[in-house]
C-alpha cells in the first residue's frame, strides 16, 4: 500500500498543535499558581492589618481616643517591605459626643472638655433623669454607652509581587479595616481626625 502524501505534513501539524496546546495549559496553570500565592499573601497581610489594627486602637483607648497614638503603632509595626500604612481615622463624631456628654469633673481635671469613661450605668440613667430619650444625646444619637466606644478606620495598601499583576490590577491594593475599642482613659478633642498619606508608587 502506498504512503499517503501528506501523511508526514500532517504528523508534524499535529505535534505542532499539541505542542502549542501544552505550553497553554503551562502558561494557564502557572499563573494559577503565581495568583493562588499572591491570594496567600493577600490573605495573611489582612490578617496581620487586622491584628494590628485592633493593638492599635486598644491603645489609643488607653491614651484619649487619639489618632497619632493608632497611627505611631501601626508605622512602627507593619511590615513596611508588604503593607504600606495610609490613613488611620477615627470614625466617631466626638464633637458631637462631648457636647452631648461633657463630664464637669473630668473636664476641670483635664483643663479640656471631656467624658468620663467610667460608671456609665450611672451616667446614663442620669442622662435618661435629665431628659435624653433612651439615653441617647441629641448631638450625636449614641447613648453614653455607645459614645464610649472608639471606633477607628486603617487603610493600607499591598504591593504585588508579580509584574504582571501590577500590570493588570496597578502597583498595589488597598486593604481597609475597622476596628473598636472601649475608652479606658476620658474621651478629649481629637488633635486630628485622620492621619497619613496616599502610597507611594514603588518601582
Amino acid at each position: 500500500m502506498p504512503f499517503p502524501k501528506y501523511c508526514g505534513a500532517q504528523v508534524f501539524t499535529n505535534r505542532g498543535q499539541a505542542s502549542v496546546e501544552w505550553l497553554v495549559v503551562a502558561f494557564v496553570t502557572l499563573s494559577c499558581l503565581m495568583l493562588s500565592t499572591e491570594v496567600s499573601h493577600w490573605f495573611t497581610l489582612r490578617q496581620l492589618l487586622t491584628l494590628h489594627a485592633q493593638r492599635a486602637v486598644e491603645l489609643a483607648a488607653m491614651k484619649h481616643g487619639q489618632t497619632a497614638v493608632a497611627y505611631h503603632h501601626l508605622e512602627k509595626n507593619l511590615p513596611a517591605t508588604s503593607l504600606q500604612l495610609g490613613m488611620v481615622c477615627v470614625l466617631d463624631d466626638v464633637a458631637a459626643i462631648l457636647m452631648d456628654f461633657k463630664d464637669p469633673v473630668m473636664s476641670k481635671k483635664l483643663g479640656q472638655a471631656a467624658t468620663r469613661h467610667n460608671y456609665i450605668a450611672a451616667q446614663r440613667q442620669r442622662n435618661e433623669h435629665q431628659g435624653m430619650i433612651q439615653g441617647k444625646g441629641p448631638r450625636s444619637g449614641l447613648t453614653v454607652d455607645q459614645a464610649n466606644i472608639l471606633n477607628i478606620r486603617v487603610t493600607a495598601f499591598m504591593h504585588f509581587n508579580q509584574p504582571w499583576l501590577r500590570l493588570l490590577m496597578g502597583d498595589f491594593l488597598k486593604l481597609t479595616v475597622d476596628s473598636s475599642a472601649v475608652m479606658q482613659s476620658p474621651r478629649v478633642a481629637l488633635a486630628q481626625k485622620c492621619k497619613g498619606s496616599r502610597p507611594r508608587i514603588r518601582p
